[in-house]
């Protein structure tokens, strides 16, 4: 497909500035951070949409970081393969115009996965041993010692009362709940943190190609919306969370999983229609203000009301774009 810039943008120049934006991110992803792998995969997926005959100049690229890499040990060889793997990922189903939806669940589990490698290099680098057993022992062992470290902690927090009376708030037996119930949490947490990372480099792909496509219509279209089907399922797992209890059985604690992991989703889709409409309102920034201050107020409780107004706003957009 013909590349149209907007008026005022050099295809070359833009081209040699994407390709620099690249190289530098994939070279800070190396010596600095990882979180660095996030610009780089939008940058190189930018460069594989505006760039699509110069596959010579995206190998050379890929080619030069992947050898620059070796000089941050096996750490920076890992964070550069994992934002060009990922920036392939996102600039291919783009250009075969998959829908956003499908675009954000590959690129969700490919950060599954990379998140779990990345925890299994770190704790092999310390161990010196890149095995399964050696990195689940010192995990057992970690997290078993942080447990009752966490359980001591928590326990210690006290209220005095006007009597001076401490009044203590977590039990050990409460504290130990609370940590049992993140453990049982953990699945999820780790595929809503995959999804947040998706996010941000579909946000920065997304703004890059407004910014600079001449015809910027499909991108815009270019929304996440999950099916009504989901939309469905999202409320029968509601309702299986209410009969399940605390998810003490392994069908209880799949079900908690995957309510956390939907809610997040829904969540996300209603806080995107709630600053749509406050764009449309005429005091913008006092309508944002206000939303802002309801979440923090209603804290957890707004991420569950959320979840429910995406499920909503779903369900009409999905019914309204099929009619």
């Amino acid at each position: 497909m013909k590349q149209r810039f907007k008026e005022g943008i050099t295809p070359k120049s833009f081209i040699a500035l994407l390709s620099v934006l690249t190289i530098l991110f994939g070279i800070g992803a190396i010596f600095f951070f990882d979180f660095l792998i996030l610009p780089l995969a939008s940058f190189f997926a930018l460069l594989l949409w505006f760039a699509p005959k110069s596959k010579l100049l995206c190998a050379s690229i890929s080619l030069a970081l992947i050898a620059v890499s070796f000089l941050g040990g096996v750490r920076g060889v890992f964070s550069v393969c994992a934002g060009l793997c990922c920036g392939l990922i996102l600039g291919f189903m783009y250009r075969a115009r998959l829908n956003k939806t499908d675009t954000v669940l590959a690129m969700t589990a490919f950060f599954v996965v990379y998140l779990l490698l990345a925890l299994f290099l770190s704790v092999a680098g310390i161990t010196k041993e890149y095995s399964i057993n050696s990195v689940t022992d010192y995990l057992g062992t970690f997290l078993e010692s942080q447990k009752v470290a966490l359980i001591d902690l928590l326990s210690d927090f006290y209220v005095t009362d006007e009597n001076g009376v401490r009044i203590y708030l977590f039990s050990r037996q409460d504290s130990e709940e609370m940590l049992l119930n993140v453990a049982r949490l953990s699945v999820s947490y780790l595929v809503v943190a995959a999804f947040a990372l998706c996010g941000l480099v579909c946000k920065i792909f997304s703004r890059m190609v407004a910014y600079a496509e001449h015809d910027d219509a499909y991108i815009r279209a270019w929304r996440f919306l999950p099916s009504r089907i989901t939309a469905y399922f999202y409320i029968l797992l509601v309702v299986l969370s209410f009969l399940t209890g605390s998810g003490e059985s392994v069908f209880g604690g799949s079900v908690q999983n995957l309510l956390v992991i939907f809610m997040a989703v829904f969540a996300y889709i209603g806080v995107r229609h709630l600053i749509f409409v406050a764009a449309q309102a005429k005091r913008r920034g006092y309508s944002l203000l206000v939303i802002g201050f309801l979440l923090i107020l209603l804290n957890v409780s707004a991420v569950q009301i959320l979840s429910f107004l995406g499920t909503y706003v779903t369900i009409i957009s999905n019914r309204v774009s099929k009619e």
